[in-house]
């Protein structure tokens, strides 16, 4: 896990349908996986793996803008993403980095600390941009990492897209570049419901839509601990979303348990329907009152 590494990537996938399952893949100079979209390289499955200590992005969705092809279509579902020495080596990772990619679903997964140790902040735990669309984050926990989830980034847009029931926190542990939660970032179209934010760091918001293309996104449900922001031109509906969060009010059984502990008025029954919203973080019908939770999880 160094810029010297005589191994680059563990695995690189060039053909569709491979599929991995039930492995620990760890330490290399660039990826532990690399997906490659111009190799078309579509219906890609990660399922119950372990993804450890890379050098740079531990799974890469790659694309060529010279050809047509990209990575469509994956799945990345109840893996675990980590630096296990509690931040990572330099910058420049990230989680799933995934150029190009659309219809993709990233479900059920654990990341943590991906953060950066020096002057530069790391990439997102899941990164979805350069040309991506229409893919679904959802019911993943995020502890400690720099950045949460992103679509899109500067100048390097994504479109549409869902990202729902998520916890990301973020502890005070001094992580020199700890920053958002979930940006939108040129990414138009695009929906953030029912996710839970909640830091104890002193980054000062929590969800981000930014730039003048990030327009008609719809940001609904969400229960955190800092504000909401617009950032230069960025546009579309926020509504019923609760940003006076506390910690009392989850369970904190472990790092980024960010389930309720108790009926905390204006957070359950207090959500508004939303097209798509049929469950929780746990997989639970919800709603399982009069109307949704606020948040990832339905009490």
């Amino acid at each position: 896990m160094s810029a010297s590494a005589r191994v680059g990537n563990l695995i690189r996938v060039g053909a569709k349908g491979f599929q991995l399952r039930g492995v620990t893949l760890q330490k290399a100079g660039w990826h532990l996986l690399q997906i490659a979209g111009e190799a078309d390289a579509d219906n890609a499955v990660l399922r119950d793996c372990v993804l450890r200590d890379a050098y740079q992005q531990l799974v890469k969705v790659s694309r060529d803008t010279s050809v047509a092809s990209t990575a469509d279509g994956g799945l990345v579902e109840n893996c675990v993403f980590e630096y296990s020495a509690g931040i990572g080596p330099q910058y420049y990772i990230g989680g799933i980095d995934a150029h190009g990619a659309r219809n993709w679903t990233v479900r059920g997964n654990t990341f943590r600390d991906i953060a950066s140790p020096d002057g530069n902040v790391a990439e997102f735990a899941v990164h979805f941009w350069a040309d991506s669309s229409d893919n679904v984050v959802e019911r993943n926990t995020i502890i400690d990492c720099d950045r949460g989830i992103g679509f899109g980034l500067d100048g390097r847009g994504n479109r549409g897209g869902v990202i729902r029931n998520n916890f990301v926190y973020h502890s005070a542990n001094g992580d020199p570049q700890a920053n958002v939660g979930i940006a939108l970032i040129d990414s138009p179209g695009s929906r953030v419901f029912n996710n839970t934010v909640f830091f104890e760091n002193n980054f000062g918001w929590s969800i981000e839509y930014r730039f003048a293309t990030t327009t008609n996104v719809q940001i609904t449900n969400n229960l955190t601990n800092r504000q909401i922001l617009s950032r230069d031109g960025g546009s579309g509906s926020v509504s019923s979303n609760f940003t006076a969060a506390t910690r009392a009010m989850f369970r904190m059984q472990s790092p980024g348990d960010l389930r309720l502990v108790s009926a905390v008025p204006g957070v359950v029954d207090a959500g508004l329907p939303v097209t798509g919203l049929a469950e929780d973080i746990d997989g639970r019908a919800r709603p399982r009152g009069a109307a949704p939770d606020l948040g990832a999880f339905e009490f």
